[in-house]
């Protein structure tokens, strides 16, 4: 898969790397960057090269945060409706976003970034996650948690020293 790919090589040689998921938990397959993070944090990460933030549906909140940490490259995961197939992953170009029809967040994502990178210079890839189900629910579909391992696998491989 050409994505994965793209996440991989974007991961490669990374100094250090900010996770940000995007979503919101009560809404079934919008979680799905949050379980995500969580999946992540279960590893022994090296803190000095590796912040995961759990940005849920206002990651605005967190610039303090991500400007303290300086990432060289940040990955934000959330659920995005691409008219892919469910469970599909994909990699969002920040300036075809326009806000809540990418997610349920609060700041459209492309402000946000636009924000960012006003206090330091960070190599941004968005990656989507094509959802099932956004009805209220507090469990994320089969399909989309099987999407959501593989990209954690991934990552964790790349990351986790």
């Amino acid at each position: 898969m050409e994505q994965l790919k793209t996440i991989e090589s974007f991961l490669s040689n990374a100094e250090k790397t900010l996770f940000l998921a995007i979503g919101s938990e009560l809404r079934t397959d919008d979680a799905v960057g949050m379980y995500i993070a969580d999946e992540l944090l279960k590893y022994n990460l090296n803190k000095d090269k590796i912040c995961i933030i759990k940005g849920a549906t206002a990651p605005e909140n967190f610039t303090g945060e991500i400007k303290k940490f300086r990432p060289a490259k940040m990955l934000i995961i959330d659920a995005a409706d691409t008219g892919k197939k469910t469970g599909e992953i994909d990699i969002i170009d920040a300036s075809s976003v326009q806000g809540a029809s990418f997610s349920t967040h609060m700041m459209p994502i492309n402000i946000f970034i636009d924000y960012l990178l006003q206090y330091f210079d960070c190599k941004i890839l968005i990656v989507g996650i094509q959802p099932e189900n956004l009805e209220f629910g507090l469990n994320i579909t089969s399909k989309i948690k099987k999407s959501a391992d593989k990209l954690v696998k991934l990552i964790a491989k790349k990351i986790i020293s």
